[in-house]
């Protein structure tokens, strides 16, 4: 019979050998093994790519747009992962894609593909891409100016969107990421507000242009957003009450949407990053950085709430009283946020705020896998499950848009120095591990009894031969 140190040793050389060979065999075959939320991203988004350089979003894989293009590459460029693309090929289809008589990026299509202009997010969002890969001079810089300054409101200070009609309709409209609950969101952009003031400004100061406005007058339209609970509001004197808004329509509501006081988390965004574009951060003092706080804190979700199959705990909502209306934490605010904390400086001071913020952005990420054993599949059955859409490895975004979304959580990590959290193996990869352990651990058992079965066969046999 085996002594116990024989089956000992048979035992762990059984595990350790099928260990190793299971694991090499499943890496080889399905790269499980060393999957991470990290790698799982890139090549998702890498597959994004078209044969014009642009690229598409797994909702439309087959349509390269401007801001697919810019979000991914932007997400790459974070990541030093653009090796896994063709930069060249991206650059020369965003340059392209500025329109000659305007000077805008982002073509904005309505109803039956009504061109309806170029909006200065679009325009911003390109500006700034092509600013971190070193090729903003390959635009007409000219057009990009005038393009700003055919928006810049002289007489207050603040710019705003052109409106165009179409279908007898009119529209003033803007890309940035916001929710509305009123059909005037089509017109919400036509008079000076703090969101194209933010986008305006900021386009400048890329170029080097802001000496081409009124500096002053356009700080004192922003510091006249403020709100009297110490966060800002779209315009001076929004409210959500009705009232008269010349421009717009007779009698209207405010159509951004805002809290009792006009206020929300967008517009406190766009004014901090219209100061710091403008260099003017310090006129916000120590008093209305501790109000901005308060109220960052106040419209965290601090609640166990699941929306679906994601957990809201951690995000924002558009404001203080989003929640009682109904209104839902967005990854979009949630990044409006943390970006507000990062521009003054702050992150250190609201550490509560930005850990759960980060608990709430990686419950973001679609890593969803099934029970096939001992491979669990991950893209492949989120592909199956979801009719052929692949946003393995992205987050969930504005309006199911995962490559919007993956932005938004990208910056928020970078932002907050959590890149090194997307090292993390993801839920497939885990399991695949136990179940490659379970499986040699079950080899070895099931070896060590053959092994001595057979012993003590033999040992039987050598008895009944003795005798």
């Amino acid at each position: 019979m085996l002594k116990l140190k024989h089956t000992v040793m048979i035992a762990t050389i059984t595990f350790i050998f099928s260990l190793i060979f299971s694991a090499i065999i499943v890496q080889v075959t399905a790269g499980a093994l060393t999957e991470t939320r990290k790698s799982a991203l890139i090549e998702t988004l890498s597959g994004l790519q078209l044969e014009d350089g642009s690229f598409a979003t797994p909702e439309f894989p087959n349509e390269g747009t401007v801001g697919a293009t810019i979000d991914v590459l932007t997400v790459l460029k974070i990541l030093n992962a653009l090796d896994k693309v063709n930069t060249k090929k991206a650059v020369e289809y965003l340059v392209s894609q500025q329109d000659p008589d305007s000077g805008g990026f982002g073509k904005l299509l309505g109803y039956n593909n009504t061109f309806l202009g170029f909006d200065l997010y679009s325009t911003y969002g390109a500006v700034k891409v092509l600013r971190l890969l070193d090729a903003l001079d390959r635009v007409n810089k000219t057009a990009l100016v005038n393009f700003v300054l055919a928006r810049y409101n002289w007489s207050d200070g603040g710019f705003h969107e052109l409106t165009v009609e179409a279908f007898g309709r009119k529209y003033a409209i803007s890309t940035f990421p916001i929710d509305f609950r009123t059909y005037l969101s089509k017109v919400a952009y036509a008079n000076s507000n703090i969101i194209s003031t933010f986008l305006g400004v900021s386009i400048l100061s890329e170029l080097g242009e802001l000496n081409r406005i009124n500096i002053t007058r356009t700080l004192n339209f922003i510091l006249s957003c403020k709100t009297n609970n110490g966060v800002f509001a779209p315009y001076p004197g929004a409210s959500s009450e009705f009232q008269f808004l010349p421009g717009w329509s007779s009698l209207i509501r405010n159509p951004f949407n805002v809290d009792g006081s006009g206020g929300g988390i967008p517009y406190t965004y766009a004014a901090i990053g219209a100061l710091k574009a403008l260099g003017h951060l310090n006129l916000l003092t120590t008093e209305d950085r501790k109000k901005i706080l308060e109220y960052l804190e106040i419209c965290q979700e601090n609640d166990t709430v699941y929306r679906g199959s994601d957990s809201s705990f951690g995000g924002f909502y558009i404001h203080k009283d989003d929640e009682k209306y109904h209104g839902y934490p967005r990854i979009y605010y949630t990044h409006q946020a943390v970006m507000i904390l990062f521009y003054l400086d702050m992150l250190d001071e609201a550490e509560a705020i930005v850990s759960k913020a980060i608990f709430y952005v990686l419950n973001q990420q679609e890593l969803l896998h099934d029970n096939s054993w001992p491979v669990p599949r991950g893209r492949e059955y989120l592909k199956e499950v979801e009719f052929g859409k692949d946003w393995y490895g992205l987050f969930s975004g504005w309006l199911g848009c995962y490559v919007a979304g993956t932005y938004f959580a990208i910056t928020i990590l970078n932002a907050t120095n959590n890149l090194k959290l997307l090292d993390e193996l993801t839920p497939r990869a885990k399991v695949t591990i136990r179940n490659i352990i379970v499986l040699s651990f079950t080899i070895s058992v099931a070896t060590v009894i053959v092994v001595f079965a057979a012993s003590i066969g033999i040992s039987n046999l050598s008895k009944s031969t003795y005798c």
